[in-house]
């Protein structure tokens, strides 16, 4: 639930800076990134995940609100109690596709929190396990990345 939470808060972010002159509001640039067939999947079940479980959420309140206020002329009653429900539970109103891009910006957030010199020196073996690896199919990598950690 959390993934699509964080899908829901990127999405109005990117909104409110689009529709504002002020500067303290992200504006997100393209995120891209490779995986390895493990991480893929990983990303791939994380994804499916998300979005089974946010439906399945939003439907229990939708269901219950149906069950409270079955009547035509409780429909008003019935909507705003369904709003509130969510708002309440946390659920995101709107369905969106869970995309690469929020994955990677959690991951990204994620790591802000740790100090820059482990953050880099984390990446750096992790491009050499997967760039540098044999075992592992090969990736297009910027060509001062081929480099890392070869003896000149």
């Amino acid at each position: 639930m959390d993934v699509a939470r964080y899908s829901h808060q990127i999405r109005v972010e990117a909104k409110m800076a689009a529709n504002s002159t002020r500067d303290d509001l992200p504006r997100f640039q393209p995120v891209t990134f490779t995986l390895i067939k493990d991480n893929a999947d990983r990303y791939d079940d994380l994804m499916a995940q998300a979005a089974r479980e946010h439906s399945r959420r939003y439907f229990e309140v939708k269901d219950e609100a149906d069950r409270r206020f079955p009547e035509d002329h409780q429909a008003e009653q019935r909507l705003f109690w369904f709003h509130a429900e969510l708002a309440q539970r946390r659920i995101p109103p709107d369905f969106y596709k869970i995309t690469g891009g929020i994955i990677a910006r959690m991951a990204i957030n994620a790591w802000a929190r740790r100090a820059v010199d482990k953050v880099v020196l984390d990446a750096v073996d992790y491009a050499q396990r997967i760039h540098l690896d044999p075992e592992q199919p090969p990736r297009r990598a910027r060509r001062d990345m081929q480099d890392i950690g070869r003896e000149k």
